[in-house]
């Protein structure tokens, strides 16, 4: 399981924190089985500041191999 900021956070310009977009986070997920993939993206006041809060979460898995059950 993760979040993931995405590219249209608010917060996208900040070098010292990763983005990422829906694409990326399918890339990272290669190999596993994706439970859940979904993207969210909403104004949110931190600090009595407007925030755009644009969010990827995942649910991940491994791949269940009948070859793996016989070793």
């Amino acid at each position: 399981m993760g979040h993931f900021f995405g590219l249209r956070h608010s917060w996208a310009s900040q070098v010292q924190m990763s983005f990422q977009s829906v694409e990326d986070v399918r890339r990272l997920s290669e190999g596993l089985e994706v439970i859940l993939l979904r993207e969210t993206e909403s104004p949110m006041i931190i600090d009595s500041e407007s925030v755009n809060w644009h969010r990827i979460d995942v649910i991940v898995r491994k791949v269940h191999s009948a070859k793996a059950d016989q070793a």
